[in-house]
Formats: C-alpha cells, structure tokens, sequence
C-alpha cells in the first residue's frame, strides 16, 4: 500500500459487528501498516444469542481464529440447520446438500417429476443434515465426494457475550487500540465526511475511514452525516427475547414455530436457551404478551425499525449491521449479513481521497443482498398472511415463477444456497405444478425407488453418528 491509500480505520459500536469488524480489519489489513482503533461506545446486541450458519466457519478460518476456542469460551452447539413447524406441518431446513446424485436434471425437479403436489414436503427427508438433526446426531464433513458425509455444513450456536470478550482479546493481540467511552460526539461535514469524533473529557480521534456499527442509533452515519434512513413496511413491529434454562436438550438445531401472533424461535447453548418472539400486531398479540409476562422468565420487548440506509457508504463511513438497515434476523444473524457487507467493502477498498464509483457499486450490491434478506423474511410473513401488503411484487412474481415451472429465479446477490432456500420454500408450503423437460420420459415410480434406496442410505449412516453431547464433550466442553 501507498501513502494514497488508508492508515488509520476507526471503529465504532459496542456489539458483535463492531467486534467482528475490528478482528476482520486488523487480521486483513495491519500487514500493511493500517492502524484500527475500536471506539467502544453505543449499544449492545439485542439477541443474547448467536445463530451462526456456515459461513461463519469460513469467516473464523480467514480471520485465523480457532473454531474451538470459540465454542468453548461462547459455550457453543454445534448446529445442523433449523427445525420449523409452520402451519403446512413441520420441516427441516438443513445447512448441507442433499444426498443423490441427479441425471439429467437437478434433484428437485426428480422430486416435482416423482411425486405429486402434495407429497413434495418429502424432499426436506432426503438430506444428511435431516436424519441426524432429528435424531440428535451430529458429525463432522468429511473431504470424500465417496463419502455421504461429505455432503454436510454446519454452523453455531454461541453466547454472544462470550464470543464478544474472545474477539476483543483477539483483536487486542492483534495490535487494535480499544477505546472506551460514555458519550461522543461526530464532528462532520455532509458534503466530505466526517472530520473528527469527539470522546469524553474532550479527547479526539481522527482517522481516514470509519465504520458505523452503532445499531439503530447509527451514531456516525445517520446522526452525523445525516445519511437517510429509508423506512419499509414492518413484517413485525416488536421483537421479544427472554432467556431461561436449556429448551431443546442439546439438539444440533434451532427451532422456528409460527405462531397466531407471529415466529418464535429458541436456541440453546451448553449452558442456557433463549427463545425469542417477532410478534405482529392485533389482539392475538396482546394475548401473547400477557402470557409473556406471567410465565418465570425474564423478557424484554424491543422494537424494530424496518428499512435501509439510503448509501450506507457516504464519503469516509460505512455503515455495517443495524445502523445500515434491517431485513429480519429470524433467518440470518446480524453479523452474517455485516460481514457480507464488509468483505465487499474490502474487495472494493477505497484510498484515503475516497473512489465515487466504487461507492456506487458497493451501495448498489448492499442493496441488492438487503432485499434478498428481506425476501426471506417476506415468505414467513406470507406463510401467516397471502395478502400482506408488506411483501414485495418482485417476491410474489418469483413464487409464481417456483409454483409453475419449479425454478428458483435468482438474484445477483443470494444470501442461502439454492439447496437450503428450496427446502424452506418447499417447507412452508409452496409446491411446483411442473418439472424440467428432460425428466419427460423418466418413470415416477423408478425415480420414487433411487429416492428410496438414497434415503434408507442417508438414515443408515445418521443412526451409526454419535450424539451432538458426546461430540461436544470430546471436542469444546464449555468451561463453568
């Protein structure tokens, strides 16, 4: 790097973003000479809890941060995928792919082609993730195509409290100066950025660049460069979290119930669960909150402002998690889609005199991963309410397009893999009337039989895995 390009990154906010951030900028960037100051100030998580999916595995690979060590000091559970239960039935929306190889055309199409509508909800069955997670089974992937188990991902459940004071040790070793402060104040200039912040007792810090990871009062972005918040339409106005002992006994999955007032969904770690409520308006809803509160637990209700930042990159400040926008956590964490919007960021590193158009392209691609979010939190409102008016046009034509002719249409940025975004649209209802040509001449009834023996493979070789517990007591007992 040259003198044109960035010496000193400031960091802002007190949660798991801004805790992530730090790690992924100093282990990224400090080779050469970038200095990253971490302003610890703003608010803390919402969530007590960390649901975190595989590429949060690859995330912890690049920063060089041992997967075990986390699990241990966050009191982790190693996690499968979810377990829903809506009101088509009960399904699993697994992190890995499925288990039989398609010819001449793609697995789910087998599937449209051997069953009818109605029988479709099987094709969650045909995944390894499936058989072990309903069992209470978890192993590791293995690198053996040969191998069934190859076949599976998996991601996290962690203590966020825990997690957040390892990646604050880690980021110290890594040479990132914490600061932390009660009040602060942005010193800036909407037509050029922000100039200097100002902390207590008057202290300053000046950087080249910083980074908004202040929540939902987006300190920097919003507060001091006036950046717009531009508001969508609320899926659920309220957000409920309570936190008590272990829910699921060790199962290496979350849960995610609908409800006549919304989605509740629990997650365990090794030593406690947290169930939390996206709750919609109506008396229903206060029905639910009077429960809510007779029942021995501790709950906290916080809203939740739906929306994007207008640019969440202005000038010299990125805005990263809530500070710029929210498309739901009920399927993705927090962190998951910041760190999306950091490693783009990253590809497109700017120098200190600042790169309009790559600004452009980095605002116009953040907006596009924040609507396929929201898309997927769209399809859990429309599994409640067909008629809901917070739902896109773009997303009813897209389930047009699957019901018809069976084919996801894809965005240029997706956040889930095609795999895992099919079994939660098949298991909340939806259902092809079609399949792929190529499958014309195929007979159901032999397709049903190969889906068969892959299957009776798939049970087989979960039934012989050992227990999320016993892997978790061999492998990152939590410490007490």
């Amino acid at each position: 790097m040259d003198k044109a390009n960035l010496e000193h990154l400031v960091v802002v906010g007190n949660g798991l973003v801004a805790a992530g951030t730090v790690v992924t900028l100093a282990q990224f960037l400090s080779r050469y000479g970038v200095r990253v100051t971490w302003i610890r100030t703003g608010e803390d998580d919402v969530s007590p809890v960390e649901v975190a999916q595989p590429p949060f595995l690859e995330w912890l690979a690049m920063v060089g941060l041992p997967e075990r060590d986390l699990m241990v000091r966050a009191q982790g559970l190693f996690s499968l995928g979810v377990m829903g239960q809506g009101t088509k039935g009960e399904f699993f929306m697994p992190y890995g792919r499925h288990g039989i190889p398609a010819a001449p055309a793609s697995f789910e199409h087998e599937f449209f082609r051997a069953y009818a509508p109605d029988k479709q909800a099987r094709f969650n069955e045909h995944f390894l993730a499936t058989q072990a997670a309903r069992r209470g089974r978890f192993d590791f992937p293995v690198n053996d195509p040969r191998s069934v188990k190859s076949t599976l991902r998996y991601g996290m459940n962690l203590d966020k409290g825990g997690m957040r004071t390892l990646l604050a040790e880690y980021a110290d070793s890594l040479g990132v100066s914490a600061v932390r402060c009660t009040r602060l104040s942005v010193e800036a200039d909407p037509q050029f950025g922000i100039q200097r912040l100002r902390l207590d007792d008057d202290e300053s810090v000046q950087g080249d660049f910083y980074l908004d990871a202040t929540g939902d009062e987006a300190l920097l972005i919003g507060q001091g460069l006036g950046v717009p918040f531009e508001e969508a339409s609320a899926l659920w106005p309220h957000h409920w979290v309570g936190r008590g002992g272990t829910t699921l006994d060790w199962m290496p999955y979350s849960t995610l119930t609908q409800q006549v007032w919304g989605w509740q969904r629990a997650v365990d770690t090794q030593q406690s669960g947290v169930v939390e409520r996206w709750v919609s308006p109506g008396e229903t809803a206060e029905q639910a909150t009077a429960k809510m509160q007779s029942q021995d637990c501790d709950w906290v209700k916080y809203p939740l402002h739906w929306g994007h930042r207008a640019t969440p990159w202005r000038h010299n400040c990125l805005a990263l998690g809530r500070a710029a926008g929210q498309p739901g956590e009920l399927l993705c964490s927090e962190w998951h889609r910041a760190c999306q919007s950091l490693l783009l960021w990253l590809e497109l590193l700017p120098g200190a005199a600042g790169r309009p158009a790559l600004r452009s392209e980095f605002n116009r691609r953040d907006r596009a991963l924040f609507e396929s979010w929201r898309e997927l939190h769209e399809l859990l409102v429309l599994a409640d309410d067909p008629r809901s008016e917070a739902v896109a046009e773009s997303l009813r034509w897209r389930l047009q397009v699957f019901e018809s002719f069976g084919r996801l249409w894809r965005r240029d940025q997706e956040p889930l893999p095609d795999e895992t975004q099919l079994a939660l649209l098949i298991g909340l209802g939806w259902r092809s009337a079609s399949a792929d040509n190529l499958l014309a001449e195929a007979s159901p009834e032999d397709l049903r039989r190969k889906h068969q023996r892959i299957y009776d493979t798939l049970v087989s070789a979960a039934e012989r895995m050992p227990t999320l517990k016993q892997v978790i007591q061999h492998h990152c007992p939590a410490v007490v």
